[in-house]
């Protein structure tokens, strides 16, 4: 028979793992930002429009996240319910996986913390910042290990309540494979499964276990066929995706998610608390350490073999993970919007670093796990206040046109952003695309067809757009039907936000280049500072909320 662990006699561990996550991850709920694809979700909720979003989800071949936008779009404070989401389904991703490792006995409870732990402080993610993009993907992966974990504890369970548990983890995987990376990954969970069952299970009931198995692996074929037949991909998006097998474009490709995926976050963070020289917190987290090393050095050590199968388990799963993004030749970057791409790698960057802290002097190894909990709980948490000061901008950006209504009856409104904030890991271009900043202006007057767009390209910089450049502008929307097919007759503008003259940011800082990358980190302090700012006074004194944007925003329009 299997040999399991109760999974009640590790709640204490399951208390440390959701008190971590909470502690790393719950900055989620102050973060009241929308970015990305959240700016049109968020509209078409505001203003009750069911027509363009199943049209948009019909097309991109999921229409289940029709539904599920619909349902929280009902509440009352359905942000908050995407944030709550958002957290949960990281909370519950760290916690099935440890309770998985637990009742399979891959690993005893303290080091199945360890790899929780870990999965948690995975620094590279950073979807997880908006909650209506998150629920497409954190909240997949979540509902994955849940399936994962239901089942595992029916191996060697043949009654009438493990079939149900079973057919509940089928459901899970169905509802997860929306997510459509999960289909390759789910290779993974099934060389495990049957891992399992082949060594452990008597053989009076291996005939049940092959059924079961031969369910699991059949799963995903039976999605995609259904998938495919009856929601494909059409219209705009008939053709995104495709699988490309070009050697050079999933080399490339490969290669970006090894390196942003797992390389540089396992270094970056520990470098920047370095760097940082807060030696009170790195002398704390090395103390904890060498009394983890006094306490518990047998049983968070495995052996070398061991620690060696480890590192080819997170690796293998790493490369399953990147392996869909691989194929349609989609690359990866540090962060930002292309982070969606390691939406898999929390577990294989928690076996990874597992594995390799086994292989170094295990002294070594157990005191690095605190310093490596620290520095990515305090690098997430920055990037987290960077996003936030981002959201700022766009906060004074939408106040100020709503106190300007002559802007209303623009037909274009064109935005120059010489403000020294800079975007993590992102252009500015990709932030703000048409679709969004259009989605951003229509927030603001509901009944209005004015395109908004970045005044960024050479050939118009400066100046109104033609006819044929607006034309082009609506089609990059790609939803145009949400806006109208024409925009409404009016004047053209272009709106300026820049820091005012007497502000010292304004003098220290210029603004960079569109490039992707890190903030400058002379300008991270001060951006962080802006976001702490906010929340205080969002929480504490709202009344003060029109001066601090005044006090950091200086707005002004001319018309073209």
């Amino acid at each position: 028979m299997i040999e399991t662990v109760s999974v009640s006699s590790s709640l204490p561990w399951i208390g440390l793992i959701l008190g971590y996550g909470v502690l790393t991850h719950g900055i989620i709920f102050l973060n009241d930002g929308l970015y990305w694809d959240g700016w049109v979700v968020d509209l078409w909720q505001q203003n009750e429009d069911k027509h363009s979003m199943r049209r948009f989800y019909s097309e991109v071949g999921m229409p289940n996240l029709y539904f599920e936008h619909w349902i929280l779009g009902r509440l009352p404070r359905r942000q908050m319910a995407y944030r709550a989401i958002s957290l949960a389904s990281i909370l519950i991703i760290a916690v099935f996986v440890f309770m998985t490792v637990v009742y399979t006995n891959a690993f005893n409870p303290l080091q199945a913390a360890i790899i929780a732990l870990l999965l948690l402080s995975y620094p590279a993610y950073a979807v997880t910042f908006d909650g209506i993009v998150s629920l497409q993907y954190t909240f997949k992966i979540a509902l994955f290990y849940m399936g994962c974990f239901f089942a595992v504890t029916t191996i060697n369970n043949f009654d009438a309540v493990n079939i149900a548990v079973f057919t509940a983890s089928l459901i899970l995987f169905l509802a997860a494979f929306h997510a459509n990376s999960l289909l390759v990954y789910f290779g993974g969970f099934l060389l495990f499964y049957a891992w399992l069952f082949h060594a452990r299970s008597p053989l009076e009931i291996v005939t049940y276990e092959y059924a079961k198995l031969l369910s699991l692996a059949i799963l995903p074929i039976a999605y995609w066929a259904m998938k495919e037949t009856w929601a494909p991909r059409h219209g705009y998006y008939k053709n995104y995706n495709r699988i490309r097998i070009t050697p050079f474009s999933i080399l490339k490709v490969g290669l970006q998610a090894f390196r942003y995926g797992i390389d540089v976050p396992m270094i970056k963070p520990v470098l920047e608390a370095v760097w940082s020289k807060n030696s009170f917190l790195i002398f704390a987290s090395i103390f904890l350490g060498s009394l983890a090393f006094d306490f518990n050095k047998d049983l968070m050590a495995i052996p070398t073999l061991d620690a060696i199968k480890v590192l080819a388990a997170g690796y293998t799963l790493l490369f399953l993970g990147a392996a869909p993004f691989m194929l349609v030749g989609q690359g990866s970057a540090e962060g930002g919007w292309a982070s969606k791409n390691f939406m898999l790698f929390h577990l294989p960057y928690a076996l990874v670093v597992f594995g390799w802290l086994q292989l170094v002097p295990h002294s070594l190894g157990i005191v690095l796990i605190p310093v490596i909990l620290l520095a990515n709980t305090l690098y997430i948490v920055k990037i987290h206040l960077l996003y936030i000061a981002v959201s700022v901008k766009d906060k004074a950006l939408i106040r100020w046109l709503a106190a300007n209504a002559q802007l209303g009856s623009a037909s274009v409104i064109k935005i120059r952003d010489s403000h020294w904030i800079e975007y993590p890991f992102e252009r500015e271009t990709a932030m703000f695309r048409p679709a969004y900043l259009s989605c951003m202006v229509k927030r603001i007057w509901s009944g209005s067809r004015i395109l908004a767009v970045l005044d960024t390209w050479d050939s118009s910089r400066g100046r109104p757009l033609t006819a044929g450049e607006i034309e082009q502008a609506l089609d990059e929307t790609t939803i145009r039907y949400s806006f109208a097919p024409q925009v409404q007759p009016g004047p053209q503008y272009l709106v300026t936000i820049k820091a005012p003259i007497g502000t010292f940011e304004a003098v220290k800082f210029e603004k960079g280049s569109d490039e992707r990358g890190d903030v400058n980190p002379l300008k991270q302090p001060a951006m962080a500072r802006m976001a702490l700012e906010y929340l205080y006074l969002k929480w504490f004194s709202p009344n003060r909320l029109n001066g601090f944007f005044d006090q950091h925003f200086s707005i002004s329009a001319s018309k073209l």
